[in-house]
């Protein structure tokens, strides 16, 4: 008979190769010679729940089903399924999330395609699996997938009602290639829509597994006389029919041959059939052997059983499972959680029990069998469905009568939780460990030893890391697998498997992984121990645990932070990553928690040998990222052109409205001034006078040369020229008084503030501040990865309060990790000095190295942080408008201290902690390298009195003219005294208005590229007075006028504030060379 044995709900389960009674021998073995050979193409069986699924395309809407009457009665739609599984948990919202993924998804196709796939009206339906990781059986996966099979779909046929097995290769072939052509966007709930993917069985090292399985069956075979031409139908009755013969030698063959269809399951055989006529106490007998009918057919199967199940374990050791992210993790698992079934089950001393699970213990011999994450291989033959299970079937019997029990038979898992010691002590170490060394061994080790853990787990970051030679000419990667394998190396060596157990559990970070963990793994009555390093003493990452875990009812879980101390040589990441590149083996072995020559040789070739797997993930992360990055910028183009054409249209409505204001004030001129007494405003027209006004400030003799436009006469056009002078002579004479920049005022300028404009700027500074985005931890959701920013930019603030006269200025902030250096204490390093500062260091025998770090494993030294110079750089980064990332490196001594760049590594940090920075190693501890820095030539401070000015110069801009190359993040801001003191000159007794400091800077930030252009041209001569104007907000508001100076020299550039003044007329003579005008700079508000 020919027959499809379907995967699932709707048709049963896919069968072994011993369950097709017309599968011949000779057909069996050579399935076995060409999985061997590995040339056995399928895919992996998986362990999830199923469901069929169908799109209507009239209705719109996916359908699903579970079994024939829902696909009859037209499926399921998505509120049909939720109230099927309602109240069921993660079973309910495993079902409900990957079918709304489905109609997401289905519902994107083309039309034409809908129809090829499903029929008109959901005609055709697909094999699914759900398999969600909160909604485990047997195996833990790591994704949520609504996986699709290769097999076992049905049609139905509406004209008829039947639902038929037909084959819909065709159907399959167009969803398979529409999936993969499609963008899925991010689906409900996360669910990944996919097919199953082909694969093909490892090829075996050799065939002595193929040879014993064939020697088997011919041996069973020959027992019953057969060879490899008869089937397995035919072995099971040359076993059954003796068998009966022996037991009723008295009945008629006719009756015979009923009874051995009874027991082989045909069809329309009743026991009653048998029975009938024959004597009642023969009746009696025939009943009871019908009754163990099933064990009879499972004890001559059994043989055959064993045979193709020994050679599945062979053929699927090692099978890696697509689902699961660490296959040797989940092994290493569910071995564990079989071993302590299996022991509850050997020591319950119950016979029930062993005696059900004998056959399934004898085949499994013992959890050190385990050998594979995936449930099994699942393949076709001659149109047939079959499936290779190994020691998953045994292993899901064992462990289903420990969980749940069966009958009478009680689930020995809550006995064993019941004698089980309450109250573990759970380490979490988390780390990139790109490679791991002694001192991160040791770290974890010493929560064992010292801290009282029970158990550890290392957490391994995901993110592949760069190492560079010490030239920069040799670039090596460390991956989370060659983490992983060196740890479990270091395990094994010291002594601490069962102890020790690292994993990468593939979230964005390491932190998020440890809320994950935490989450997923702690029992209230549990104490979860959090290790850190001695740098990271102060850094306050996991704060927020506590709380973070109480929200999701573990509130009777102890967090214990742990400080290890510093082990071995104290060596970094990187550091290590510099000696792989420099393939320095024996510098390198020695930071290794390891004795043994082979183990040492062993961890070499690990980090010296590319892991192929890791550099494919890398790859096709890679083509995600640009995929993304393109779509990103695209995005950003298209509404930069958006807000372009709003900015047009606001400025022509503006322009518009600035007309018809003007007339109107002309108009009232006009009205107000027709008769008007000669000598006054509007009469005869005086001659035109200068005026000079002497300032309140005997060191800023400035003329003012006023000029308003006031209409004279209402009958004519022709004397606007003599506007100007007609006002000027009347300003002269006390009819109209000037915009004064100190003094007191008078006229009609009286009511009028003078310094509106620093009021109006200061108001603004404050509002916009106000709107700053906070660092991450004051925009907390609940959910792990959002707590982890919480507990990770707790340093940020949120600590004791300062004294009052350590207060920060408004919009600055300080941070609580680190050294906490005033700014002005902070070496500074030009960056065109730099290669000159590598060498003097290196004639002083100091190593030095480039590479690139992420910007969480940096510890800052200086204090502040201006939040708004962060912000700015923030929005350019992500605006694709400057790189903080490439093209100036930062210093970091050799305790992972940033030296210099804080506002990048802050900007950076806040977008993301795995963002990396290029940065310049230097092999000294900070203390040291900050003392060596003081008696370089080229190293300068900033000054008391540039404090405050740290938002100017926020970005790297080369200014490159001939061979003149100048990068004015290295240019420093700086008033002089004189300067300083004249932004409070506009005070009334102490108490008016300043000019800011805001204001200054946004002044030159807009000048800077006319001013460094001269410069590298030669328009502009170093130390040379230049006169920078920007206009008023309005006409009502003054220009501020800045008078500055370029100093260029060793080390940072700087710019000095000379002067800074509000008038809209200010003579610039001053301050010019042999008496001449200074260049001046005329930019916007």
């Amino acid at each position: 008979m020919s027959r499809l044995l379907l995967e699932g709900g709707l048709y049963g389960h896919l069968n072994h190769l011993y369950d097709n009674p017309d599968m011949p021998i000779a057909v069996m073995k050579k399935i076995f010679n060409t999985a061997s050979s590995g040339e056995l193409i399928g895919t992996e069986k998986t362990d999830g729940q199923n469901l069929y699924l169908s799109y209507s395309v009239q209705e719109g809407v996916a359908k699903a089903a579970r079994n024939k009457s829902n696909i009859k009665q037209g499926g399921m739609t998505a509120q049909g399924l939720a109230s099927k599984f309602a109240g069921r948990g993660a079973l309910e919202k495993a079902f409900n999330d990957a079918f709304a993924a489905f109609e997401q998804v289905a519902g994107s196709f083309d039309p034409k395609e809908q129809v090829k796939i499903f029929g008109e009206d959901a005609n055709i339906w697909y094999n699914a699996e759900v398999m969600d990781p909160a909604n485990a059986n047997v195996i833990n996966y790591d994704t949520r997938t609504l996986m699709i099979h290769q097999q076992g779909h049905a049609e139905y046929d509406r004209e008829s009602g039947k639902v038929k097995d037909s084959d819909v290769t065709k159907s399959v072939d167009v969803l398979q290639s529409t999936l993969e052509n499609i963008q899925q966007s991010e689906a409900a709930e996360d669910f990944t829509v996919q097919m199953n993917a082909l694969k093909t069985l490892q090829k075996l090292d050799n065939d002595a597994a193929l040879r014993e399985a064939e020697a088997r069956l011919d041996k069973l075979m020959a027992s019953v006389g057969l060879s490899d031409n008869n089937t397995v139908g035919e072995y099971v009755l040359a076993k059954l029919v003796p068998m009966i013969e022996d037991r009723f030698p008295s009945i008629p063959e006719e009756v015979q041959r009923k009874l051995t269809k009874r027991i082989v399951g045909a069809d329309g055989v009743k026991v009653t059939d048998v029975t009938k006529g024959l004597e009642r106490s023969v009746k009696a007998e025939i009943s009871a052997f019908v009754k163990e009918g099933k064990k009879i057919m499972g004890n001559i199967i059994a043989p055959l059983e064993s045979i193709v199940h020994d050679f599945s374990v062979e053929m699927l050791r090692g099978l890696q499972s697509a689902f699961v992210l660490d296959n040797e993790k989940e092994v290493k698992r569910l071995a564990g959680e079989v071993k302590t079934a299996i022991d509850a089950i050997e020591n319950s001393g119950r016979d029930d029990v062993m005696n059900v699970m004998a056959k399934h213990l004898q085949k499994i011999g013992g959890a050190e069998n385990i050998s594979t994450a995936a449930e099994g291989f699942v393949f076709d033959w001659d149109g047939i469905t079959y499936k290779f299970t190994g020691n998953f079937a045994p292993a899901n019997q064992i462990l289903g009568i420990f969980k749940y029990g069966r009958g009478k038979m009680p689930a020995l898992q809550k006995e064993v939780i019941a004698e089980a010691p309450t109250g573990r002590r759970v380490g979490i170490v988390p780390g990139g460990f790109k490679p791991p060394h002694a001192g991160h061994y040791m770290g974890a080790e010493y929560l064992i030893t010292d801290a009282k853990a029970d158990e550890v787990h290392i957490l391994i970051g995901p993110k592949t890391r760069e190492g560079f030679s010490q030239d920069g000419d040799n670039k090596i990667k460390v991956t989370k697998r060659q983490s992983l394998a060196l740890w479990e190396l270091y395990i094994e060596a010291n002594g601490m498997v069962g102890k020790m157990f690292p994993q990468i559990p593939g979230g964005k970070t390491p932190i998020d992984d440890t809320f994950n963990f935490v989450v997923s793994n702690m029992e209230n009555g549990d104490t979860v121990l959090l290790g850190k390093g001695e740098k990271d003493a102060s850094d306050r990452r996991f704060d927020g645990m506590k709380s973070f875990i109480t929200k999701k009812g573990l509130d009777q879980v102890e967090v214990e932070q742990v400080n290890t101390p510093m082990f071995a040589s104290g060596i970094t990441g990187t550091e290590m990553r510099r000696l792989i590149a420099d393939n320095e083996v024996d510098k390198f072995k020695k930071q290794l928690p390891l004795k043994s020559a082979d183990d040492l040789q062993a961890a070499w070739e690990i980090v010296s040998t590319e892991n192929e797997q890791d550099t494919a993930d890398d790859k096709e992360k890679e083509e995600r990222d640009i995929a993304k990055k393109a779509e990103k910028d695209a995005a950003r183009k298209a509404e930069r052109e958006r807000k372009k054409a709003e900015k047009a249209a606001k400025k022509n409505m503006k322009e518009s409205w600035i007309d018809i204001i003007d007339e109107l004030i002309m108009e009232a001129v006009r009205v107000d001034h027709e008769a008007v007494p000669d000598g006054q405003l509007g009469g005869p027209k005086p001659q035109p006078k200068r005026v000079k006004k002497v300032s309140d400030d005997d060191e800023d003799d400035t003329e003012v040369n006023v000029n308003v436009n006031v209409e004279t006469n209402v009958d004519t056009d022709d004397d606007d020229d003599e506007k100007v002078d007609e006002v000027a002579n009347a300003m002269s004479a006390g009819g109209v008084e000037g915009h004064l920049v100190g003094g007191k005022k008078k006229g009609t300028w009286a009511d009028l503030d003078t310094e509106a404009e620093n009021d109006e700027q200061e108001r603004l500074n404050k509002k916009n501040r106000g709107q700053v985005k906070k660092p991450a931890m004051d925009m907390i959701k609940e959910d792990p990865v959002t707590a982890v920013q919480q507990a990770l930019h707790g340093l940020f603030g949120g600590g004791e309060e300062d004294e009052e006269d350590d207060e920060p200025e408004e919009g600055i902030i300080h941070l609580d990790k680190g050294l906490g250096l005033p700014r002005a204490e902070l070496p500074q390093v030009k960056s065109d000095d730099m290669q000159n500062f590598i060498d003097w260091l290196k004639e002083k025998n100091v190593d030095v190295f480039k590479s690139k770090m992420e910007v969480g494993e940096l510890t800052p030294i200086q204090k502040e942080i201006n939040v708004e110079k962060v912000k700015s750089m923030m929005e350019k980064h992500d605006a694709g408008e400057i790189d903080l990332v490439t093209g100036k490196p930062v210093m970091v001594s050799a305790d992972e201290h940033i030296i210099d760049g804080h506002h990048r590594w802050f900007a950076l940090r806040e977008l993301s902690e795995e963002n990396e920075m290029e940065t310049i190693n230097i092999e000294l501890p900070v203390d040291k390298l900050l003392k060596v820095m003081k008696d370089y030539p080229g190293t300068s401070y900033k000054t008391a009195q540039m404090e405050g000015y740290e938002n100017f110069g926020g970005q790297s801009q080369m200014i490159k003219v001939g061979n003149v190359r100048i990068d004015i993040e290295d240019m420093e801001l700086e008033p002089t005294k004189h300067g300083e003191e004249r932004r409070f000159r506009h005070q009334k007794g102490g108490k008016g208005h300043k000019i800011s400091k805001d204001a200054i800077v946004g002044a030159v930030d807009r000048a800077i590229g006319l001013i460094m252009n001269d410069y590298a041209n030669g328009e502009l001569g170093n130390n040379e007075a230049f006169h920078i104007r920007m206009k008023g907000k309005s006409k009502q508001v003054p220009a501020l006028n800045v008078i500055g100076v370029l100093d260029m020299k060793k080390g940072p550039d700087t710019m000095k504030i000379i002067t800074v003044m509000r008038k809209d007329d200010f003579k610039t003579d001053n301050f010019g060379g042999k008496g001449g005008p200074q260049k001046t700079y005329n930019v916007g508000a």
